[in-house]
């Protein structure tokens, strides 16, 4: 799953917690140990809501990303089509 995301016009109608809360439960009844996600640093409003539903943020983590010519220096010589 990728981007859990609730319209301004539709927060703080539990929306959100219903969507994660069926995520979480989905996982645990497949017996699936964690259910993980990132949150942008500056998001404090979508942080606090992770954290009032029991999940951990872990600020040490960040997040690395290979993308576009630095990507392209590794495809061996086959390049992309």
């Amino acid at each position: 799953m990728e981007d859990i995301f609730v319209r301004e016009a539709w927060r703080r109608k539990e929306i959100g917690r219903m969507m994660m809360s069926a995520a979480a439960g989905q996982a645990a009844r497949m017996g699936y140990r964690r259910v993980e996600w990132v949150v942008l640093d500056w998001n404090e409003n979508a942080s606090n809501f992770y954290k009032e539903m029991g999940a951990e943020v872990l600020p040490m983590w960040r997040i690395c990303r290979l993308s576009g010519e630095s990507l392209d220096k590794y495809d061996g010589g086959g390049g992309r089509e």
